[in-house]
């Protein structure tokens, strides 16, 4: 058998081990990358919005940073990541983060 990690092949989510710190800046990183890619989408700049929610996912990975790079790839006409992104948002596990019924 083969595991990602070692934390894996324990059944430990690496986050768990983080310390409290290192926790809030993750959380720092992805708020900071929300908000930029928010900007910018609403700015129409979609190619940078959809890199800073591609960035957000890195570090907190959720059905609503999935959304966002499904409407900035649409906007940007690639429509086969769209629909990716989107599938995968709509599947994706529980989440603090999950889709509102509007969304």
């Amino acid at each position: 058998m083969h595991c990602a990690s070692p934390w894996a092949c324990l059944g430990l989510s690496p986050l768990l081990l983080a310390s409290p710190s290192q926790l809030v800046a993750q959380q720092d990183r992805y708020q900071v990358a929300i908000q930029r890619a928010l900007q910018e989408f609403q700015s129409g700049h979609f190619e940078e919005a959809r890199s800073f929610f591609r960035q957000a996912h890195r570090e907190s990975p959720n059905p609503r940073t999935l959304r966002g790079i499904a409407m900035a790839s649409y906007e940007l006409r690639d429509y086969s990541e769209a629909y990716r992104s989107i599938r995968q948002a709509l599947s994706f596990g529980a989440s603090d983060r999950d889709l509102t019924a509007e969304q």
